[in-house]
């Protein structure tokens, strides 16, 4: 019985020192997978300035389940990959997925009610930027209307 109640008792102290390092060891993973989400998305905005489409979407891609580990600001990555999926879609000639990524980005800015995380005036620039290459006129209208709109609400 004793030497129950002392097995116990190591366990229990056992457990808390390593759950420490399990939390330490979580933050980095979140940390760690957070930088290379964002890594993923701007690597892909470059591949789309430079017409590889493929590989944009690529990175796109490996960024979104990356997104489940963001603590802060996930709404804002998360614009990114649709943003850059739609523009990469677009390009591909990919109209049905292009609409459905569409539509997922739409939900999204409606969702963000609230949110405390907003675009820098530069990040705003450069999204409009990546909007001027979708090929189909609607599809460019829309994002540039949603970076004007973005941009209206950092003003305001």
């Amino acid at each position: 019985m004793l030497k129950t109640a002392l097995l116990a008792s190591l366990f229990a102290i056992a457990s808390q020192c390593f759950a420490g390092q399990v939390s330490q060891f979580d933050n980095e993973i979140k940390l760690s997978s957070q930088s290379l989400a964002s890594g993923f998305v701007n690597r892909g905005n470059e591949n789309l300035r430079a017409g590889k489409y493929f590989p944009a979407l690529n990175d796109f891609q490996h960024a979104s389940p990356l997104l489940s580990n963001f603590q802060e600001c996930k709404s804002n990555v998360s614009f990114l990959v649709f943003f850059g999926k739609v523009i990469a879609y677009d390009n591909l000639g990919f109209h049905e997925q292009c609409q459905q990524t569409m539509i997922s980005l739409l939900l999204l800015v409606e969702n963000r009610e609230g949110d405390s995380c907003i675009f820098t005036f530069d990040e705003i620039n450069t999204l409009a930027e990546l909007a001027t290459l979708a090929p189909s006129p609607n599809i460019q209208a829309i994002l540039l209307y949603l970076c004007n709109t973005i941009s209206t609400s950092i003003e305001n």
